[in-house]
């Protein structure tokens, strides 16, 4: 078993508060009235990671002296050994080369975000491009050609529904790639507007890579297996 810690000496917190950390959205301070940005999605985002593992994730703090994040995954140590020759029959080809490699474009303004799902997506075979606000997505979108475009529903600037209508408004067949819209919120009528801005389906974040992976698996048919 392998055990990993982050200790700080901060003003730790409380007791009766630390339930929240591992939830969605949680948040130990009120939003309105901290300073401290965050969606409240990190540890959570972390908890699962680890699960993926075996592994367990927890925290100790007392307020006033600091908090220790800890994880433990396990850990079972090899020997080398000469291995049998392989008779079995190959396996479907991976993806190899950027030419194979679907090309999916992230909108995001949240730095955290990109940096999960392009992780995941990469460990998936893809090849990625990012955008912070909706220009900068259409502006991308128009310069190469992508197989999908994750468009988170938070973006600053241009509006992500405008966004999506954009793309959808230019020419065959650039304007069917297909738009999965991401969203922290649950309120339908924002799904709804994403919906009938051309988006094709809508999921709520975080996206674990089951998810990422089910996403590949529907919407690029064409491309080698996931």
């Amino acid at each position: 078993m392998i055990r990993i810690g982050v200790q700080d000496t901060g003003r730790g917190i409380d007791q009766e508060k630390q339930h929240k950390l591992f939830q969605e959205f949680g948040r130990v301070e009120d939003t309105a009235a901290s300073a401290v940005e965050g969606t409240g999605l990190g540890l959570l985002i972390s908890k699962r990671i680890v699960e993926n593992m075996n592994g367990t994730i927890g925290a100790e703090s007392d307020a006033k002296s600091g908090s220790l994040f800890w994880i433990e995954i396990p850990f079972i140590p090899t020997t080398p050994t000469e291995q049998p020759p392989n008779t079995s029959r190959p396996s479907s080809p991976k993806i190899t080369s950027i030419e194979q490699s679907p090309q999916v474009l992230i909108a995001d303004d949240n730095e955290m975000n990109r940096i999960v799902i392009t992780s995941s997506l990469e460990m998936l075979g893809c090849t990625t491009k990012s955008a912070v606000e909706g220009n900068d997505a259409f502006r991308l979108f128009e310069q190469e050609d992508f197989d999908l475009i994750l468009m988170d529903n938070c973006m600053p600037v241009a509006s992500r529904p405008a966004a999506a209508k954009r793309i959808r408004a230019t020419a065959a067949p650039k304007c069917s790639v297909p738009i999965v819209g991401l969203t922290t919120s649950e309120d339908p009528t924002e799904k709804e507007v994403m919906l009938e801005a051309g988006m094709d389906i809508v999921y709520v974040k975080p996206l674990v890579q089951a998810v990422l992976r089910s996403i590949l698996r529907e919407y690029l048919k064409s491309a080698s297996p996931f």
